[in-house]
């Protein structure tokens, strides 16, 4: 599985050179783009995002302070004209620092470097086989093979299983990073799909079992080669 991407910056002509670099690298999956960091800031709820290529300094929010807005960041690679941010951003944990103008080999070697940093951001998941949720008091085990699908609700997830529905505090976006890949994907900011238990697939609908789930035009073509399309 590639790593999903997104870029934050108010140089057009950045985000498209920065595009074209994401889409010839095999390892990164581009989503979106935005000018400004206030128009990002339900990003990370539409999309499910691997990585954001993020400015600095940008019109009425900075790259800092969007952050500072954000629960649960994901591996951010600064891209800056000024080099005095780089002790900054890697105060916020940053992936990488990228000086504008950057080459395509710089941003090929601070892609890799991330891809090779652990295990933390390739597709390796904590779940094998099964886990537990509560229960009106009592602890139940989930087998991975008999879920449908898992679908967001406010604070909680929604586990659909053949014939019960279990609802836990936890998001898709944790789900997503302890879930194996090679059988669950997220086809839709409010829902994870179980090949296994795939039907059919019409258009913009998954079947199921008895159930139709969407699937969003920005995971569409990411799903299309997940599920191997003889």
């Amino acid at each position: 599985m590639s790593l999903n991407c997104i870029i934050i910056d108010d140089d057009p002509v950045l985000i498209k050179y920065c595009e074209s670099l994401i889409k010839k690298h095999s390892e990164l999956n581009f989503l979106a783009s935005y000018s400004t960091a206030e128009d990002a800031i339900n990003a990370l709820d539409e999309f499910d995002v691997d990585l954001i290529f993020l400015d600095v300094e940008m019109p009425k929010m900075t790259g800092f302070e969007y952050l500072n807005q954000l629960k649960d960041v994901p591996p951010v690679i600064f891209v800056s004209s000024k080099g005095e941010y780089a002790l900054e951003a890697f105060k916020f944990k940053a992936a990488n620092f990228l000086k504008k103008p950057f080459s395509e080999q710089e941003f090929n070697t601070a892609i890799n470097e991330l891809i090779n940093k652990g295990s933390k951001y390739s597709s390796t998941k904590g779940i094998k086989d099964s886990f537990f949720v509560k229960d009106k008091g009592r602890l139940i085990q989930i087998f991975l093979n008999d879920i449908l699908f898992i679908e967001a609700l406010s604070d909680y997830v929604q586990i659909n299983v053949e014939n019960k529905k279990y609802t836990v505090l936890s998001s898709l976006k944790e789900l997503s990073k302890i879930l194996p890949t090679d059988n669950f994907f997220r086809v839709h900011r409010s829902f994870i799909v179980n090949k296994l238990k795939i039907k059919e697939v019409d258009d913009s609908i998954i079947v199921l079992g008895n159930s139709n789930v969407p699937l969003s035009r920005s995971h569409r073509q990411q799903f299309m080669d997940w599920i191997h399309i003889l």
